[in-house]
């Protein structure tokens, strides 16, 4: 009796234990700088994939950007995306590489755990 009343506990301390570190895990990601460059590198995909050419007008800091954007291949995958380079906690500053040259990408946040493109520019 006493040592199934000690294994009930112990299961549901390890229990809570786990609940703790799943919650305290998804917290931190979506704190975190990998959260905005997984957004950053999906919604550059998406459309670049769509051959959205308004999201690229609107998003681009010039027409060189936007004529390059154009052009992209609907296979085209950004990569290399930089850590955070900068800016603050509305706005930050990251480079990833499309079709081989290097691109400014701004984020903004939008609510506490989103953030949408802001502009893009060929460096």
């Amino acid at each position: 009796m006493l040592k199934s009343k000690i294994m009930k506990r112990n299961i549901i301390i390890t229990l809570v234990g786990l609940v703790i570190l799943v919650v305290a895990g998804g917290v931190m990601y979506f704190q975190s700088d990998m959260f905005t460059r997984n957004q950053l590198d999906g919604q550059v995909n998406r459309m670049i994939q769509n051959k959205d050419h308004q999201k690229m007008k609107k998003l681009s800091v010039n027409k060189a950007t936007y004529d390059f954007l154009k052009k992209t291949s609907v296979e085209t995958k950004v990569s290399h995306t930089s850590d955070s380079q900068g800016g603050s906690d509305r706005l930050l500053y990251y480079v990833t590489t499309i079709s081989g040259k290097d691109v400014s990408v701004y984020m903004k946040k939008t609510s506490q755990t989103s953030w949408e493109l802001n502009s893009i520019g060929l460096q």
